[in-house]
């Protein structure tokens, strides 16, 4: 089971907290439990997709960092799911993080552009644009995520501290191709 967020801290200024679980058919527990000091459980929300349940905790300012379980039950089975409470720094913020400086070097990449990693995704079926030139501006060029995780090296070597993607989406438009074909006629 994975969790979002993967760990909380103790003695935040917003006691509020939303955790996420994915997992296959997650949502088929019903009962949602926890027994640690401070803990106080709010709402179990379930969703359409049943590989999501999010779940609302109160962490009041008594509570001490650990480990708590979340307990997931159903008439079948039980899954304990260990969440981390870190102790919260005691530094001053705003001397401890220092935040963008000149010597950061921030890359923006539109992915699509960067570089192919996986040719197995370029032409999906079902998809309605099936183009894929790199010599042409106007068709989609392939480059992925795995293009990117590919030349982190590459772009260590440059000395660049952050990535910056564009915005990743499906994009399941018509070929821009054929558009302007039929918008010159």
């Amino acid at each position: 089971m994975q969790v979002y967020p993967t760990n909380w801290w103790v003695g935040m200024k917003n006691p509020k907290l939303q955790v996420l679980i994915h997992s296959n058919n997650v949502s088929n527990f019903s009962k949602v439990s926890v027994a640690y000091p401070g803990i106080i459980l709010g709402n179990v929300h379930h969703f359409e997709n049943p590989n999501y349940l999010a779940i609302d905790i109160t962490v009041s300012k008594a509570t001490k960092p650990g480990t708590l379980n979340l307990i997931l039950e159903n008439s079948t089975s039980q899954e304990k799911i260990k969440f981390e409470l870190k102790e919260r720094s005691k530094e001053n913020g705003k001397t401890r993080i220092k935040g963008i400086t000149a010597e950061d070097f921030i890359y923006l990449i539109m992915p699509d552009r960067f570089s192919n990693g996986d040719p197995s995704n370029d032409r999906i079926p079902g998809m309605r644009d099936q183009s894929l030139d790199r010599g042409d501006i106007f068709k989609r060029h392939g480059g992925d995520l795995k293009g990117i995780q590919d030349h982190l090296d590459y772009l260590q070597d440059l000395g660049v501290t952050t990535l910056w993607l564009n915005p990743v989406i499906e994009n399941d438009m018509p070929s821009r191709t054929t558009q302007l074909i039929k918008i010159r006629r």
